[in-house]
Protein backbone atom coordinates (compact mmCIF):
# COMPACT_ATOMS: atom_id res chain seq x y z
CA UNK A 1 0.00 0.00 0.00
CA UNK A 2 1.44 3.67 -0.69
CA UNK A 3 0.25 6.79 1.09
CA UNK A 4 0.69 9.99 -0.44
CA UNK A 5 1.46 12.66 2.63
CA UNK A 6 1.64 16.26 3.46
CA UNK A 7 4.05 17.56 5.34
CA UNK A 8 4.41 20.36 7.73
CA UNK A 9 6.60 22.45 5.35
CA UNK A 10 4.30 22.00 2.07
CA UNK A 11 5.64 19.31 1.15
CA UNK A 12 3.93 16.16 -0.44
CA UNK A 13 6.02 12.70 -0.09
CA UNK A 14 4.88 9.39 -1.34
CA UNK A 15 5.10 6.87 0.97
CA UNK A 16 5.49 3.26 1.56
CA UNK A 17 2.65 1.82 4.13
CA UNK A 18 4.98 -0.86 6.34
CA UNK A 19 2.24 -1.28 9.06
CA UNK A 20 -0.39 -0.01 10.50
CA UNK A 21 -1.88 0.29 13.32
CA UNK A 22 -5.54 2.01 14.46
CA UNK A 23 -3.61 5.23 15.38
CA UNK A 24 -0.36 4.84 14.15
CA UNK A 25 1.46 3.87 10.85
CA UNK A 26 5.13 3.26 10.18
CA UNK A 27 5.99 4.33 6.90
CA UNK A 28 9.29 4.41 4.44
CA UNK A 29 9.96 7.68 2.72
CA UNK A 30 12.30 8.28 -0.48
CA UNK A 31 15.73 9.06 0.28
CA UNK A 32 15.60 8.23 4.08
CA UNK A 33 17.23 5.98 6.09
CA UNK A 34 14.90 5.59 9.00
CA UNK A 35 11.07 4.91 8.83
CA UNK A 36 8.84 7.48 10.24
CA UNK A 37 5.76 7.23 12.91
CA UNK A 38 2.91 9.01 12.10
CA UNK A 39 0.34 9.23 14.90
CA UNK A 40 -3.68 10.03 15.54
CA UNK A 41 -3.59 12.08 18.32
CA UNK A 42 -6.82 14.58 18.66
CA UNK A 43 -8.17 13.30 15.53
CA UNK A 44 -5.11 14.60 14.08
CA UNK A 45 -2.21 12.62 12.37
CA UNK A 46 1.21 14.14 13.64
CA UNK A 47 4.90 13.42 12.59
CA UNK A 48 7.13 11.94 15.58
CA UNK A 49 7.64 16.08 16.32
CA UNK A 50 3.98 16.56 16.33
CA UNK A 51 3.61 18.47 13.82
CA UNK A 52 0.19 17.68 11.70
CA UNK A 53 0.74 15.54 8.45
CA UNK A 54 -2.32 15.17 5.93
CA UNK A 55 -3.17 11.54 4.63
CA UNK A 56 -3.80 13.03 0.57
CA UNK A 57 -4.01 10.15 -1.00
CA UNK A 58 -4.07 5.76 -0.49
CA UNK A 59 -2.77 3.14 -3.53
CA UNK A 60 -2.31 -0.20 -4.18
CA UNK A 61 0.40 -2.07 -6.52
CA UNK A 62 -2.42 -3.92 -8.17
CA UNK A 63 -3.61 -0.84 -9.72
CA UNK A 64 -6.58 -0.06 -7.37
CA UNK A 65 -7.23 2.84 -4.98
CA UNK A 66 -7.47 2.72 -0.99
CA UNK A 67 -10.95 3.08 -0.50
CA UNK A 68 -10.89 -0.61 0.39
CA UNK A 69 -8.09 0.28 3.16
CA UNK A 70 -10.28 -0.51 6.26
CA UNK A 71 -11.54 -3.61 4.74
CA UNK A 72 -8.36 -4.90 3.60
CA UNK A 73 -5.58 -4.18 5.85
CA UNK A 74 -7.03 -3.51 9.65
CA UNK A 75 -8.19 -6.89 9.47
CA UNK A 76 -5.07 -7.90 8.97
CA UNK A 77 -3.36 -6.03 11.48
CA UNK A 78 -5.79 -6.86 13.92
CA UNK A 79 -5.10 -10.78 13.02
CA UNK A 80 -1.48 -10.52 13.31
CA UNK A 81 -1.24 -8.65 16.71
CA UNK A 82 -3.27 -11.91 18.48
Amino acid sequence: MYLTIGLADGQRVDAVVLAVWRDRMRLALPDQADTIEIRLTDGLWRDEEGAPVSLDSWWRGDGRDGVEFNADLFPLVSAARH
